[in-house]
């Protein structure tokens, strides 16, 4: 019996969501194929090369990755593949890793690997000429993990609900997309509420009281599904402003939406407008022709609640049926099978 091909799987943090997502749940799948070991990216040592076939290293920005990778391939001719995921050096000022990503490292590490992973064709695009060994794996789902999850009752019985859910990183979104037509959406529409998870404008706060729901308590990827469900959201809206951060990021709210029915209207940013002619979502922007304000989004939204619905409900069953983890397992085994042989 041929002996499994020993695969290194190896970030900063291994519990990080980001891991279990992009990897660990799509390379559950191919267990009978390869074997898989977890490291910390700062606990490798030198012999752990003498028992892996290749090293895969999640979304790698800094020295230390580069270091790694440096000796895996130099030192030991080890391939590894790293998975940029939607990694770009272009942040925005505001975002909390501007300083640390105002160098080139991540370039230089996309030149120095074996063959790189992207989650959006935006990312080639962007990066691909930097290593021409490149395989755009968009994010994906495990259904089972939304499994058991019924959505709850709904605690706001007779309010229209918009929900929005984000970490630091775009906080900046907010203010520069949808706040000020959701603020005098809000107040034309007493009866609607909107429901912040993680951060929250504090303009909003002041300004409509019990209109605001504010759930400051992040959680864990591995309660991600369980909590979404919890969600009283009649729509969630993802605005992104226009610039290339957030055009090499990923459909990911999408995914983290649909398996509980709820729609979202998204800014028509690079992976969200790939999927217009499917109608599994609605798009807002303020200042590109050819599409509705938030604000006139967010009011056809409140007047046609059952074309919503229809909406989160294609959403749903094109996710759980073309967006699984399975399908990122097969172009994963072409990416490992390429390297190791």
């Amino acid at each position: 019996m041929e002996k499994k091909k020993r695969i290194g799987i190896a970030s900063f943090n291994c519990s990080h969501g980001l891991v279990h997502q992009r990897l660990h749940l799509p390379l559950r799948h191919l267990r009978h194929e390869f074997e898989f070991v977890t490291f910390d990216v700062k606990d490798i040592r030198h012999s752990d090369a003498f028992y892996l076939d290749a090293l895969v290293l999640s979304q790698p920005w800094n020295d230390a990755y580069l270091h790694v990778i440096e000796r895996f391939r130099t030192h030991y001719r080890i391939p590894v593949i790293i998975d940029v995921d939607d990694l770009v050096n272009e942040l925005p000022s505001d975002h909390p890793d501007y300083l640390s990503f105002r160098t080139n490292r991540l370039n230089q590490i996309i030149q120095s690997s074996s063959h790189v992973v992207y989650s959006t064709d935006y990312l080639k695009y962007r990066l691909g000429h930097l290593n021409k060994n490149h395989t755009v794996i968009s994010n994906s789902i495990s259904a089972d993990v939304y499994k058991g999850y019924e959505p709850r009752a709904k605690p706001y019985k007779n309010a229209f609900t918009v929900g929005w859910t984000g970490g630091q990183s775009h906080r900046g979104d907010q203010y520069y997309t949808f706040l000020d037509d959701l603020r005098r959406f809000l107040r034309e529409k007493p009866d609607a509420k909107a429901y912040f998870h993680i951060l929250c404008p504090e303009v909003l706060l002041k300004e409509f009281g019990t209109q605001i729901i504010y759930e400051p308590e992040p959680c864990e990827f591995l309660d991600y599904p369980a909590v979404s469900a919890t969600y009283p959201f009649d729509v969630c809206l993802v605005g992104l402003t226009d610039c290339n951060f957030n055009h090499a990021k990923s459909d990911l709210k999408l995914l983290e939406m649909a398996p509980n029915h709820i729609p979202i209207i998204a800014s028509p940013r690079s992976d969200f407008i790939r999927h217009k002619d499917r109608n599994v979502m609605l798009y807002a922007d303020n200042f590109r022709d050819g599409y509705k304000s938030w604000y006139d989004q967010l009011c056809w939204a409140y007047d046609n609640q059952q074309e919503l619905k229809a909406i989160g409900k294609r959403a749903s069953e094109y996710v759980l049926t073309e967006r699984l983890s399975t399908s990122a397992a097969n172009e994963w085994r072409e990416v490992l099978n390429k390297c190791v042989t």
